[in-house]
């Protein structure tokens, strides 16, 4: 027994993972398990007989001895054999699992599709002012976009970004699972979608205050999306297995690191979402402020103008006023002085109009006489004085007692004015007479 033993050749066993192999996203398993053969190379039991598989453990042999050939050079064989067989299966596996992750890379990452457009006679800048107007009109675009583009794409599937120009938008159409790329950019270049974005333009309420004209779509254009690229372990050579049973562990690492390169592509959209919105956000809040500007620019210029209008009017009626009040001042002097020219008329003149009236009295009693003469003369009987003559007479007496008040007004004048002088000759001699320079300057 111990010469059998001695007989029996160790086998060097090939160390295989102990670990149970990766799965794939589908859950299914992405390697088979280790299948059991009889005689294989991870059974101890077929590696050493049953009786001396203790004593085996402790036994080994001697550097310097050589190994003799018998029943173990079989059973080596017989191990390279079942390991080579193992690994054509594990290569064929890989290729396979190869080809799946590849198909997944390719439908996990759906292509967007880009299109642009230029909405005309639409006002950018009044339609930022309005939130709840913009909000509308994105919704209508949305909605015609997600229609036009067929089954299975909702409005919450298009993203807009907005510019200035009359309108300039830019939307991107990202499918969900399930929805081919291509399909959708077909149904968009296909679908009148003029039409569609021109009605859902038109439906928005209050669109027309900031419309110029009518409503139209120019320069529509759809890209289409590019076919996706391979991953990196698709362009790698076919025959190299992504989980090599001798070295370990190397598949679950290239699967580690495709998903953390998806989830980073995932974080990069995101961020290029978000700061798409930013954008968004930044170009209507300066659309905002450019229009409180020009708002405050007008309010302002209103302001200046009523304060012109109401100095202007302040001063027209201050105009008014003054000449409202020299012209009363004027009348006033007018009338004063026309009172003034007849109280202070000559004495001279008082004695000429006195005169002529006398004359004219005098010259209609002379006639009245000669009548009564030749009356008498006649045998008539005298009758009382004409009308003519009284009033005459009467005029005579007026004229008279007006030159009495004027004579006796200018004495009146002529006493005050001789007083006057008299007070100031007094005066003058009360005081001291000084030379010219000597006179104090006043202050």
């Amino acid at each position: 027994a111990f010469k059998e033993e001695e007989g029996a050749e160790p086998v060097e066993e090939a160390m295989l993972p102990s670990k149970e192999p990766p799965r794939s996203t589908l859950g299914l398993e992405a390697y088979p398990t280790k299948p059991v053969i009889k005689g294989s190379v991870g059974s101890p039991k077929a590696s050493t007989p049953k009786r001396h598989r203790k004593l085996a453990k402790n036994i080994s042999p001697s550097p310097g001895v050589p190994r003799k050939h018998g029943k173990g050079s079989a059973k080596s064989e017989a191990h390279t054999s079942d390991k080579e067989d193992l690994r054509s299966v594990s290569r064929d596996l890989d290729k396979k699992l190869r080809e799946i992750e590849r198909k997944l890379s390719v439908s996990e990452e759906p292509a967007s599709i880009s299109s642009k457009m230029k909405v005309k006679n639409v006002d950018y800048a009044a339609l930022c002012a309005n939130p709840a107007m913009l909000g509308t009109f994105k919704d209508g675009l949305r909605k015609a976009l997600a229609a036009a583009a067929g089954p299975g794409v909702r409005p919450e599937h298009v993203e807009l970004v907005l510019s200035a120009g009359s309108v300039i938008v830019q939307a991107r159409i990202v499918p969900p699972k399930g929805v081919s790329s291509k399909d959708v950019a077909s149904h968009l270049k296909s679908a009148p979608l003029e039409k569609a974005v021109v009605a859902a333009v038109v439906a928005v309420e209050g669109i027309e205050r900031i419309c110029s004209g009518p409503v139209a779509v120019s320069e529509l254009r759809v890209s289409a999306p590019d076919p996706p690229a391979l991953p990196a372990e698709a362009t790698r050579a076919q025959e190299q297995p992504v989980w090599k049973p001798e070295g370990g562990g190397h598949g679950h690492k290239e699967r580690s690191t495709s998903r953390t390169n998806r989830d980073g592509k995932a974080q990069r959209e995101k961020d290029a979402r978000r700061a798409r919105r930013a954008l968004e956000d930044a170009i209507v809040l300066a659309s905002r402020i450019q229009l409180l500007r020009v708002e405050g620019a007008r309010t302002r210029k209103k302001i200046h103008q009523a304060m012109e209008r109401k100095q202007s009017v302040v001063v027209v009626a201050r105009q008014h006023a003054l000449k409202r009040q020299s012209t009363s001042i004027a009348a006033v002097a007018l009338e004063a002085l026309q009172a003034g020219a007849a109280r202070t008329m000559t004495l001279a003149d008082r004695a000429e109009e006195n005169r002529a009236t006398l004359a004219s009295c005098n010259v209609a009693l002379r006639a009245e006489v000669e009548a009564s003469r030749e009356r008498q003369a006649q045998g008539e009987a005298c009758s009382d004085a004409s009308p003519e003559v009284g009033a005459k007479m009467a005029a005579a007496r007026r004229s008279l007692a007006g030159f009495n008040d004027a004579v006796r007004n200018e004495l009146e004048q002529l006493a005050s004015q001789l007083s006057d002088l008299l007070r100031q000759r007094a005066e003058l001699r009360q005081r001291a007479v000084r030379p010219c320079w000597e006179t104090p300057v006043a202050a």
